[in-house]
């Protein structure tokens, strides 16, 4: 439980940071649909990081 919360407590943290900043690093003033793109891009990395821990744990338990 403590790492789903972990886990839950960066992701509202980026989410946050996305969300209040009106200009990003480049420059470019963000726009709702550009900060719901950016939002959307790193909900599918930590999807893609969860689904990689899972194959791997899967893995190690088979081992033992």
């Amino acid at each position: 439980m403590a790492k789903q919360s972990y886990l839950a407590n960066h992701l509202q943290y980026i989410k946050l940071c996305n969300f209040i900043r009106k200009v990003d690093g480049a420059g470019t003033i963000q726009t709702p649909a550009t900060k719901l793109a950016a939002f959307i891009v790193l909900v599918i990395f930590f999807i893609f990081i969860v689904l990689i821990q899972l194959v791997l744990l899967l893995f190690v338990k088979r081992r033992k």
